[in-house]
């Protein structure tokens, strides 16, 4: 099995990188999920669910108007996204797909559900919990398809922050939200066996859709009608030796009109909204809580483990200067993305062009924290911290004034006001320090600075899995310059 990082020489383990590093010959078992698109707030998730809503929108006012052509093309484009290596294969990437047959059978399953009748559903992820013929798969597929051209374009930014190549190629239909319709066109892609392929960010997959019917009805739905019966004291109550009364959940089952179906769950939730709501908070927060690498691991024909160790040892033997820049700029790149991808940075690009192209960012991450550093540091601050800037600076000595105006520059609030300088060492650092208090005190931009010392500290913990001593790590930069 051939993995991305292998067949484009990467010499990176799936810790070093954003994307899932997905097996070229065959699939690997994560979905991406849409209601874990929904929740994120990053741009670039925001962007995804206002296509996944057009689309989903589109298809429902198509049958509801009974537009029986309108809907024949909205689902014969949604075939089976092979390029992805998502799903359920486990030999040559083929799958179950959506193809003409399959989108006669979603198109049936839609117009019988009640919950599309009643003008009731409203969501992509809800379709697995009310639509009988629609599970995790389809679901995921109908995504893809959706926001394929996003996609693409992350796809690209990957391949360009490693110099992979890309030719242009086609590629199946894009939805384009402005005209509400399906776009042929050639997109940049990387092409391995002769055949495209599209990367997918870390943050969006999942080894087991969110909107599960079988885990709602289970635990939810029963769990409430359990209370009700008890309340009730109706037949189904039986008390124990000890005095205590239960109903059953297989007692529960056994009864004919409780029994699962997607069409009951949409009679039960139309009825008691508030559970479905309760479930889907619940959801939430365990869709803030990213995919771990070890997770996508477990997926894999074959588990690669990140060798930490010899991380700190390349990052040892880069030579200071000119020459290991590049060397140094792609290390710290790997490191930033073993020790904060995905749970509090992630979508790390390279050399981001601003200010309309006459500048660049050395390193740029999405802040996708959801209960670290990242995340709480800006709340208590009232800062606003989108992204997190990085500046690589391989030199022989001490950085000076026009390194610290340089990354001050590229702070504000619609790019964050925290940056971050890597470089080799630091000899005068109460000098160093005090011209980052004074951007602190002037244009209340926070400037941090990493050397080796501390880059292989985070590596350490890292290595031994410790969340408590990197946020104590941060925190302590942090506290540098306040005191």
């Amino acid at each position: 099995m051939i993995r991305f990082s292998q067949a484009f020489n990467l010499n990176k383990t799936q810790m070093e990188l954003d994307f899932v590093d997905i097996p070229l010959d065959t699939d690997i078992k994560l979905f991406v999920d849409p209601y874990a698109i929904s929740v994120r707030p990053e741009s670039w998730f925001q962007e995804c669910n206002e296509y996944i809503i057009s689309f989903f929108n589109t298809l429902l006012d198509s049958i509801k108007n009974k537009n029986n052509a309108k809907i024949k093309y909205l689902l014969s484009n949604l075939k089976e996204p092979n390029e992805t290596h998502l799903g359920h294969s486990y030999e040559e990437s083929k799958g179950a797909g959506i193809g003409s047959i399959q989108g006669t059978d979603i198109y049936k399953a839609l117009s019988k559900s009640k919950a599309v009748e009643t003008g009731d559903l409203k969501d992509l992820s809800d379709c697995t919990l009310m639509v009988e013929g629609i599970g995790p798969d389809k679901i995921s597929d109908i995504t893809i398809n959706v926001i394929r051209k996003l996609l693409v374009e992350y796809t690209k930014e990957q391949c360009d922050l490693y110099n992979i190549p890309t030719f242009k190629c086609s590629l199946k239909p894009y939805w384009c939200i402005s005209r509400e319709q399906w776009i042929n066109d050639y997109y940049d892609l990387p092409i391995f066996d002769e055949k495209p392929t599209l990367l997918c960010p870390k943050l969006a997959v999942r080894r087991h859709i969110l909107m599960d019917d079988k885990k709602f009805y289970e635990s939810n739905i029963l769990e409430y009608l359990q209370a009700e019966h008890l309340d009730a004291r109706t037949s189904l109550v039986e008390t124990l030796k000890k005095g205590v009364s239960r109903v059953t959940k297989k007692k529960l089952k056994e009864q004919e009109e409780y029994k699962k179906s997607k069409n009951y769950i949409y009679e039960f939730t139309n009825k008691h909204p508030e559970v479905l709501t309760k479930f889907k908070e619940n959801k939430k927060n365990e869709a803030l809580n990213s995919i771990t690498n070890d997770d996508i691991e477990r997926e894999q024909a074959e588990e690669i483990k990140t060798d930490i160790l010899a991380l700190q040892e390349r990052l040892d033997t880069i030579i200071p200067g000119n020459e290991g820049a590049s060397e140094y700029h792609n290390t710290c790149l790997s490191i930033l993305n073993v020790v904060f991808n995905p749970d509090y940075l992630s979508l790390f690009k390279k050399e981001q062009e601003i200010n309309e192209g006459r500048k660049r960012i050395d390193i740029i991450a999405s802040n996708t924290d959801s209960k670290n550093f990242f995340y709480n540091f800006p709340i208590k601050n009232q800062l606003q911290i989108p992204f997190v800037i990085f500046e690589c600076k391989n030199y022989t000595k001490d950085i000076k004034n026009p390194e610290l105006d340089q990354i001050a520059g590229r702070l504000c609030d619609k790019r964050g006001r925290l940056g971050i300088i890597l470089c080799r060492k630091i000899e005068d650092k109460d000098l160093i320090l005090q011209k980052q208090k004074d951007y602190l005190s002037d244009e209340r931009k926070y400037i941090l600075v990493f050397d080796d010392p501390d880059l292989q500290f985070l590596l350490e913990c890292r290595k031994n899995n410790n969340e408590t001593e990197i946020n104590k790590f941060l925190y302590l930069k942090i506290q540098e310059l306040v005191l």
